[in-house]
């Protein structure tokens, strides 16, 4: 898999670094957030469409609310989707982020899963990379607690992306950031380390894609349109003052 060698890779690379598997794992989870970026940019901007799409549906959609018959309302559902070209399948989009991180993972997960170098290694208070990290344990009972660290930073990264979404758009996330706690928990700690930089960095990628690119890309729209505009308003004012001047010449004659 040309992915998977990709990220071995990049890991293997910063290891010669540093030297370090643990920081080689964040630094790849960074190097794969950069990587992404762009995608997720063109992503965002897919959804605040859709979004835009359905705040603009709303006012209808809840004047039918209250409307018994549910054949009806299907009809009146239907007529207002297709008026504002719309179809269901778009509120799909909300899961378009994690669409896109699907490959990576997945190319992640083989790799960290079978990485033999990672056997015996440690990281801070994790013994073995290649082990659950089992960091509480109490008579032969042991409890992995970097998979709830992981969680906790995916439902506040979720929190932090979501706070100004609809309600449904919350639930996917929240049943995601505990799907992947199932999953992950007997797994390899250097997978559970990956996916927890991944969501830790996802804060500061929403960051960038909110402030500084989607700032700059609105920014020049609004100057493009203020320059369309004075154009605009120089023609207009041409033209009136050809105008006036032919009444004037008109009224001389």
């Amino acid at each position: 898999m040309v992915l998977l060698n990709f990220l071995k890779n990049i890991l293997e690379f910063f290891y010669d670094l540093t030297t370090s598997y643990g920081w080689s794992i964040i630094l790849l989870s960074l190097t794969v957030t950069i990587i992404m970026l762009p995608l997720f940019w063109i992503a965002e901007k897919l959804q605040n469409k859709e979004r835009a799409r359905k705040a603009k549906m709303q006012c209808a959609l809840d004047e039918i609310k209250n409307v018994k018959n549910k054949q009806e309302k299907h009809y009146y559902t239907r007529e207002i989707y297709r008026k504002n070209k719309y179809s269901s399948l778009y509120s799909l989009t909300g899961l378009l982020g994690l669409v896109i991180q699907i490959p990576f993972f997945l190319a992640a997960y083989w790799l960290l899963l079978e990485y033999t170098p990672l056997d015996g290694e440690s990281f801070g208070p994790i013994k073995d990379l290649f082990q659950p990290d089992g960091l509480i344990s109490f008579e032969g009972f042991s409890i992995n607690v970097l998979p709830f660290l992981m969680t906790i930073v995916n439902l506040y990264a979720g929190y932090l992306y979501t706070k100004n979404m609809n309600k449904s758009e919350q639930v996917q996330l929240i049943l995601i950031a505990f799907v992947f706690l199932i999953l992950l928990y007997n797994l390899s700690a250097a997978l559970v380390l990956y996916w927890t930089m991944n969501n830790v960095f996802a804060i500061g990628k929403n960051w960038v894609i909110n402030n500084a690119i989607n700032s700059k890309v609105n920014k020049l729209m609004e100057s493009r349109v203020t320059k369309l505009y004075g154009i605009a308003l120089s023609q207009f004012d041409k033209m009136r003052n050809q105008i006036s001047h032919k009444t004037l010449y008109r009224k001389t004659k």
